[in-house]
């Protein structure tokens, strides 16, 4: 199995969220179908975004060859909006306040001084898109022989705010997350962070059970500020650049990691767009009722799981699907024999017509 001039292997990989602080645990997790309860109508909590990022970084620096020709990629929707709620709440109460909380970038670069990172540092903001919008920019920066390492961070806590922004667009589920599900009735909100560190594809001996991106693509289609395109033309188009990148037709992809919300029109749009490419009946599988959705974090997260599909040749259910809303489609609702699998999509999108997809393959031994 060839990789790409560009291809790029994701050497290390770390995942946290509140239910699940490993992603060994998310993942077997996921392969059981389990789910906790708190994924039910929501998953609020007080976890520290701040303290997030750097937990999720911490197992990725020892795998670092050279940070000061490394570049650092944070992805949020939202960032340290928890921080900049209560200091809101305490200026109206007329509370003596602190300067204004700091922004994502002021943190970011604080957390590239801390472990000596000199290459590009910045972030990525691109609603729930974030995720794969930064791994499709380190993959950029290694192909352009801008540095040679790149880690990217994702993180995403769930606030009041966040909270009542989908409460008012009546997206919320009142009872669990149910993606494809013919009972579905919304989302339910999670917070996570994850990382991992990504390297051009190497001629040496290369890390075993690892994945590599060898195919990427961003679209935006601008219909609605917050609804999806009905005719999924943004996706399709998204998922047509990263298969042109890979040198790939649609019959190549074994497995397809959704978006998977469990949103009436987000769900319907996928399910058009999965119609109007795939007819060899691909696998389909996500993880958003297990963890919810993670907003900018999710598209990183899901990624990193759905690459151990590859690994393991095993493609765990899609949590919280009973009844199928889309019999055509290969939803996967209960996890099938282990068996060889060469490449898989992932997808997301997000507020504003943003779309995404990246193409994962397994890292073969040189």
């Amino acid at each position: 199995m060839p990789h790409p001039d560009h291809a790029m292997e994701i050497v290390s990989s770390a995942a946290i969220t509140p239910e699940f602080q490993t992603i060994q645990a998310l993942w077997t997790a996921w392969c059981t179908g389990s789910r906790p309860e708190a994924m039910g109508v929501e998953s609020r909590n007080s976890m520290d975004w701040h303290g997030l990022v750097t937990e999720a970084l911490h197992p990725i620096l020892t795998h670092v060859r050279d940070a000061s020709h490394c570049g650092v990629i944070l992805a949020t929707a939202k960032g340290n909006i928890a921080e900049i709620e209560a200091w809101m709440a305490a200026l109206r109460q007329g509370s003596r306040v602190d300067p204004v909380p700091e922004l994502m970038s002021d943190s970011l670069q604080a957390v590239t001084h801390q472990f000596g990172f000199g290459g590009p540092c910045y972030v990525v903001s691109t609603a729930c898109t974030s995720g794969l919008t930064a791994l499709i920019e380190a993959g950029e920066l290694l192909a352009g022989g801008v540095v040679s390492e790149v880690v990217v961070v994702a993180a995403e806590t769930i606030t009041d705010f966040t909270h009542s922004g989908f409460q008012a667009l009546k997206a919320l589920t009142k009872t669990t997350c149910r993606p494809f599900d013919k009972s579905r009735d919304g989302l339910a909100l999670g917070s996570a962070a994850a990382a991992c560190l990504l390297r051009r594809i190497e001629p040496w001996p290369r890390s075993e059970g690892t994945v590599s991106l060898v195919g990427w693509g961003m679209a935006a289609d601008a219909v609605h500020r917050t609804a999806p395109d009905r005719t999924a033309g943004g996706l399709i188009r998204a998922i047509r650049s990263a298969l042109a990148m890979a040198g790939l037709g649609p019959e190549a992809i074994d497995v397809v990691a959704v978006h998977g919300t469990g949103t009436r029109y987000n769900d319907q749009m996928e399910a058009t767009a999965l119609r109007a490419l795939f007819s060899h009946q691909p696998a389909i599988t996500g993880i958003k009722g297990l963890i919810g959705h993670t907003l900018g974090a999710a598209g990183l997260i899901e990624t990193l799981l759905a690459g151990r599909c590859l690994i393991t040749g095993l493609v765990p259910p899609m949590v919280g699907l009973q009844q199928s809303e889309y019999p055509d489609l290969n939803l996967v609702i209960q996890s099938g024999p282990v068996r060889p699998l060469k490449y898989l999509l992932k997808t997301a999108s997000g507020f504003g017509g943003l779309n995404a997809a990246v193409i994962l393959s397994q890292t073969v031994p040189a």
